[in-house]
């Protein structure tokens, strides 16, 4: 190719060299060509020219592949599915035909050939083969497969805005992301698909904003997405955080914007983080205030039925224990419940070496409130039976059972039955007579963190308790 420091003397004198090598010269620019594949085949699709970018390429001397069919240069799933055949029916029918797809070399590596095929001529203008010139592409293949495979992982699309004509064209990813019905459509109609209504101004004003000669060029917006877009009805909505930056022709009372790139990322992930920790945290407050407000009844209660400062620290701690092991049975399931199963077992963990404590029952589920109280109520029966109950003799037997019971409390109630025998013989205070904290807390306490009370028994064969409580999901 002539420069434009060559006249035409230099020109007609380059020509006339290459002339004088005649069929050589021809030969001498095809292998010149070194970045590219150039392949000839005949009608039987033979090989005919292979060129030195076809050896650098694949690996093959010309002399090892002249005469042989060139579908030795496609993978073996495509000549098993006849791509090679196919290839020479598209060129012959179109005058051209795209080649791009995985072509294999020597060694039997693979690499990512892109380009073309059309028919070779005959003196006639008939077709007597066919040639095809291609490159390696890989490279660009694969950070092309990278980026598809960055923007699903991270659910991000690419698209731009046109201000001239106010079209905005959008990336495959966008269009499926997105749920848009066309890759290039008008920008106000897009933003109308997949922006939330109540946002819609927001991104309108940062695209202007975006689009000002007299600013920076620098878009970035956050919105909603409309629940049609890619969403099932009803659902959730999606949040998109859009960065971009816009490019800008001219200078002073002439620059103006010719062009806005813009990613769109799902944040949602983000959002939903962000709600979650601010309930955590409200939540958090919410559950101290109340640990505290239970820590400081268990301390006026206590103190109330202590005739000594030993008597009160030995009551409060156990019981500030059994206040412990049912928070941690609560935070080892985040606070969403635990069972009644688990509870027992928390509670009555001290009295179960032995064997004189019997549980049974099946798997129910309570919420946090509930748990709280059920443990509170089952370490003060244990306490009590320890001290005067069933548990305070040798022959002592405690049965603590649970089940679902719809009777008094709807269908989503349980029915936790406590049952002491072979300890001394039990009898209802009289009239009157001050209760200890235990049995006002079981009492009263439980009415008010489950809504109904503990039905207490005191027959002469041991302590029988009763309490109905809710079922969680």
């Amino acid at each position: 190719m002539p420069n434009e420091t060559e006249g035409p003397e230099e020109v007609r004198s380059s020509a006339t060299t290459l002339a004088a090598f005649g069929d050589a010269g021809l030969r001498h620019v095809i292998d010149s060509t070194v970045d590219h594949a150039i392949v000839a085949t005949d009608a039987e699709r033979r090989i005919t020219l292979w060129n030195e970018g076809a050896r650098r390429l694949f690996g093959w001397e010309e002399a090892e592949v002249l005469g042989r069919l060139c579908d030795l240069m496609f993978s073996p799933e495509d000549r098993t599915a006849a791509v090679p055949a196919r290839e020479v029916q598209a060129a012959l029918a179109a005058g051209r035909a795209t080649d791009e797809r995985w072509l294999v070399k020597r060694d039997g590596s693979r690499f990512w050939g892109n380009g073309w095929a059309a028919p070779l001529l005959g003196t006639g203008g008939e077709a007597v083969g066919l040639v095809k010139v291609l490159r390696d592409a890989t490279a660009e293949r694969v950070a092309v497969e990278r980026l598809r495979l960055a923007h699903e992982v991270a659910g991000a699309c690419a698209w731009e805005l046109d201000p001239a004509t106010g079209l905005s064209i959008w990336d495959p990813p966008g269009q499926r992301l997105l749920g848009l019905p066309a890759p290039v459509l008008p920008a106000e109609e897009a933003w109308a698909a997949f922006v939330h209504p109540d946002d819609l101004g927001r991104v309108r004003a940062a695209v202007g904003t975006a689009l000002d000669p007299a600013g920076g060029g620098r878009f970035e917006a956050e919105h909603r997405v409309v629940s049609g877009a890619g969403r099932e009805p009803g659902s959730a909505p999606r949040w998109f955080q859009s960065l971009g930056q816009a490019w800008f022709e001219g200078e002073g009372p002439a620059r103006r914007a010719v062009r806005l790139v813009c990613v769109s990322t799902d944040v949602t992930a983000r959002h939903e983080a962000e709600e979650r920790r601010r309930l955590l945290v409200n939540e958090l407050n919410h559950r101290v205030k109340n640990t505290l407000a239970t820590v400081q009844s268990l301390a006026r209660q206590t103190g109330r039925g202590a005739v000594s400062a030993p008597e009160f620290l030995s009551a409060f701690e156990t019981r500030l224990l059994a206040l412990a092991r049912a928070h941690d049975l609560l935070t080892r399931g985040d606070w969403t419940g635990t069972t009644v199963g688990e509870v027992a077992r928390g509670a009555l963990a001290p009295h179960l070496a032995d064997g004189r404590v019997r549980l049974a029952g099946p798997l129910l589920r309570v919420e946090p409130r509930a748990a709280v109280a059920l443990a509170m109520a089952l370490q003060e029966l244990a306490t009590n039976a320890a001290k005067h109950g069933a548990l305070s003799a040798g022959s002592g037997r405690v049965a603590a059972s649970w089940r679902a019971d719809g009777g008094g409390g709807g269908a989503s109630s349980g029915l936790l039955e406590w049952e002491e025998a072979g300890g001394p013989p039990v009898a209802e205070p009289m009239p009157g007579a001050k209760r200890g904290f235990g049995l006002r807390l079981l009492v009263q306490g439980l009415r008010q963190d489950l809504g109904a009370g503990a039905d207490l028994r005191f027959e002469p064969g041991g302590l029988r308790c009763a309490i109905r409580f809710p079922l969680g999901a």
